[in-house]
């Protein structure tokens, strides 16, 4: 009798360990993160690569404490995490942030304005808004020569140019224009200020720098 209620004891006090073990919010994030489908475009043939870093980096995953080795796959939009030894995908509609920590870098779901969700690495973070900017990487199918003029181009993956945006608190994003007219009427009632600012500091409207510098002076308004 007494061997059986040891038994007992110490099998209550086996599952009370492994459930203090285990993170309820890590769990909720692991159930987030999907399979990788090995017929995706990116297991192909082809030229480039459809990610901005060659290896997995140290990141933090909001809403969990742990450190997981992470890379952005800038062709598909989805962070990718190696999870016991297995690459599984999380994509930007779980809205979590993702933090590199060697790199300063740090990756924020917005939606655009078709109401998709995608990431966009924060390069200033305000009170009135967010710069922030939308790296994009497309992939590219061969290219038959049509005649002995033309040359053969492999399948490729390409990154296209960085497009700059504002985020909002609601996390939305507006695409800033390279038109200076558009340009200015994004920050409102404050349009004028700002033209003013940049006109003043010589400011060039697509240099990532002096984006920065606007933004900083627009939270000051």
């Amino acid at each position: 009798m007494f061997l059986k209620v040891l038994k007992s004891l110490l099998f209550s006090c086996l599952i009370a360990i492994s459930a203090f073990g285990q993170d309820p919010i890590d769990i909720e994030f692991v159930n987030r993160l999907n399979v990788i489908k090995s017929n995706d475009v990116s297991w192909g043939d082809y030229q480039g690569s459809p990610y901005l870093e060659k290896n997995y980096s140290p990141a933090k995953i909001s809403a969990t404490d742990n450190i997981y080795s992470v890379k952005y796959n800038a062709y598909t939009d989805k962070m990718e995490v190696i999870l016991n030894g297995v690459v599984k995908a999380l994509h930007p509609r779980s809205n979590y942030t993702v933090e590199f920590i060697n790199k300063n870098k740090v990756y924020k779901v917005f939606s655009n304005n078709k109401g998709e969700k995608g990431y966009f690495v924060v390069l200033f973070e305000g009170e009135k808004s967010m710069l922030l900017v939308k790296e994009t990487i497309n992939f590219y199918k061969e290219v038959k020569p049509k005649s002995g003029y033309d040359e053969y181009e492999p399948p490729q993956f390409k990154r296209e140019k960085d497009r700059f945006y504002m985020g909002l608190k609601d996390a939305t994003s507006i695409l800033l224009s390279n038109k200076k007219k558009d340009f200015y009427a994004t920050f409102g009632e404050f349009s004028e200020e700002i033209k003013k600012f940049v006109k003043s500091e010589k400011l060039n409207l697509k240099d990532q720098a002096d984006l920065i510098t606007i933004f900083n002076y627009y939270d000051q308004l």
